[in-house]
């Protein structure tokens, strides 16, 4: 049985055997989502609440006041809980015992779907508006809420009717095989669809040179700008496709992504000339640093942190397809950080600026 925490909640885990190869845990758990719990924690009150959610059923898991000292119990805490969810949700005692028989020994690799992550942190993060029952490790009561609860991920059932569901015939573990754990190469370069964008780098270097026999009349300008948001469009289809297929991001995630670059490329880096993500790696700096806080109406500390991020989802992508080296983006990302803060303090100081 997999145990999939995410980064942060991995050292809870150490008393289970660990799975360093990603790729072989996403092969595991994809194979076998059955089989397979995601799982996060949160502090309250100073004392941890781990908490796990079954790939497949959404079925929760809530284990109280994990520490230093009763982690190595965790594989033996984790067992139990999933007995006793499957106890609340009405299974016989064969059906739980098929499913341990079935599932196999614990072994934990670090988190790799978003789609549970998201479904995990709708039971974690809402957690400090209960109380737990400090007499006990396992939570039943709030598990037992948790799975009664319709899901629109499982067509509106609650995570104990779908867990029913499935044990009325018995899910087979499916052996991994070494073919399956064989990375496949993923040819990237199929992902540049668009033009190369050294194509405008003379007109970016000469609009400003004061020898310029002739300065660039807007009609040019205008022609120059058209032509280079067809490539932006090109290059921002691609990153879609690239976030659906390589990285699984759900669209609702895509199309912000996209919304926000659409400004970043189409409107800023064109606004003051002409200026591509390839001509000006560190148009991020300007953009993030001072003038989103203090331009856009819609401006926010969590607005500025998402494009901030959108940025750096496409210079990864730029870099994953071989149009930026590595080094232009670890400075690219460094540019990231430092202008998220320093936006976040001109959005403060036009906030509190009277006038």
């Amino acid at each position: 049985m997999l145990i999939a925490p995410t980064k942060k909640a991995l050292h809870l885990f150490s008393a289970l055997p660990i799975i360093s190869d990603q790729h072989q845990v996403k092969v595991i758990g994809q194979a076998n989502p059955f089989y397979s719990w995601h799982a996060s924690y949160m502090t309250l009150n100073y004392k941890k609440v781990v908490v796990l959610i079954n790939d497949l059923t959404l079925m929760p898991v809530i284990l109280f006041n994990i520490n230093a000292k009763n982690k190595k119990l965790l594989p033996n805490y984790i067992m139990d809980g999933i007995r006793q969810a499957f106890i609340l949700s009405g299974l016989s005692s064969k059906q739980i015992d098929d499913y341990f028989e079935q599932a196999g020994s614990l072994e934990c690799g670090q988190s790799f779907d978003r789609k549970v992550l998201a479904s995990l942190n709708n039971i974690t993060v809402p957690l400090n508006r209960f109380s737990m029952d400090k007499n006990a490790v396992v939570q039943t009561s709030l598990m037992r809420f948790y799975a009664k609860i319709p899901l629109k991920k499982l067509d509106y059932q609650t995570p104990e009717e779908y867990l029913n569901k499935m044990v009325q015939k018995p899910v087979s573990y499916h052996k991994i095989t070494s073919e399956m754990l064989t990375e496949k190469e993923v040819d990237l370069s199929k992902y540049v669809t668009w033009k190369d964008y050294n194509a405008w780098q003379e007109v970016v270097e000469n609009q400003d040179n004061e020898n310029a026999s002739k300065k660039m009349s807007y009609a040019t300008y205008d022609k120059y700008c058209n032509e280079i948001r067809a490539n932006n469009e090109l290059m921002l289809r691609s990153f879609r496709l690239y976030l659906k297929e390589v990285q699984g991001l759900s669209q609702k995630v895509i199309d912000k992504h996209c919304s926000n670059l659409d400004f970043f490329v189409n409107q800023y880096l064109l606004y003051y000339g002409i200026e591509t993500v390839i001509s000006n790696i560190y148009g991020c700096q300007g953009f993030l640093g001072g003038w989103f806080g203090s331009k856009v109406i819609w401006a926010t500390v969590s607005t500025i942190k998402s494009n901030g991020a959108s940025i750096k989802k496409l210079y990864d992508f730029l870099n994953d397809v071989g149009v930026v080296t590595t080094d232009d983006l670890a400075e690219v990302k460094l540019v990231i950080r430092e202008s998220i803060e320093l936006g976040i303090e001109e959005l403060e100081d036009v906030d509190d600026d009277p006038f």
